[in-house]
């Protein structure tokens, strides 16, 4: 719980979109804020998931819907699943920063 508690204290969790892979808000790194990746968020809302706190489970489950609707947002919004996503803004804004540009899967749908 002391990592959680730390997150916590930080305001990791409080972002609507999901959580940032580091808090940093003063440079344009494509790690920082308000950047979110999915293998970040993964593993924290699986760590949680599987842990055998009831709590911290709980959390697992508000954080993987949280991560889940801005997935779905931007991808309702630009047909395309992103690297990052930006967790401060979820589907109004994509994430930025970096030395390149955010990369993008499209999705072609045949009927």
């Amino acid at each position: 719980m002391d990592v959680y508690n730390q997150m916590e204290n930080i305001g990791a969790f409080s972002m609507p979109g999901g959580i940032p892979t580091s808090m940093h808000r003063e440079t344009d790194q494509q790690w920082d804020y308000p950047n979110g990746w999915s293998p970040l968020n993964h593993m924290i809302i699986e760590g949680f998931r599987k842990s055998t706190n009831p709590s911290l489970q709980q959390k697992a489950f508000v954080l993987a819907e949280k991560w889940l609707e801005t997935n779905m947002q931007t991808f309702s919004l630009s047909n395309a699943m992103w690297e990052k996503y930006n967790v401060e803004e979820p589907g109004a804004k994509l994430a930025t920063g970096g030395e390149y540009e955010v990369q993008v899967t499209v999705f072609y749908f045949s009927v």
